[in-house]
């Protein structure tokens, strides 16, 4: 239901510079579906590694950091 001009948008005019701070804070994904969170992760992250400048590293990092987080989330609601 989401599109990537969000991401663009969200980075550009409201400070978003986190993946979570999209996620959670800016469309509220988080708190729907963390399968489909998960799986826009690796998209959102790149229009957000050009938007911010990140370099690959920072990208990889800002996934993996999600990525544990969400899971974490899964694992402590039993999915």
């Amino acid at each position: 239901p989401f599109i990537k001009a969000e991401v663009i948008y969200t980075t550009r005019e409201e400070m978003a510079c986190t993946l979570r701070d999209f996620f959670a804070r800016r469309i509220r994904f988080e708190i729907m579906d963390w399968d489909a969170v998960l799986e826009a992760i690796p998209t959102v992250a790149e229009l957000m590694r050009k938007e911010l400048g990140w370099s690959n590293d920072l990208e990889k990092r800002n996934i993996d950091e999600y990525q544990s987080l969400i899971h974490k989330f899964k694992s402590e609601a039993g999915l």
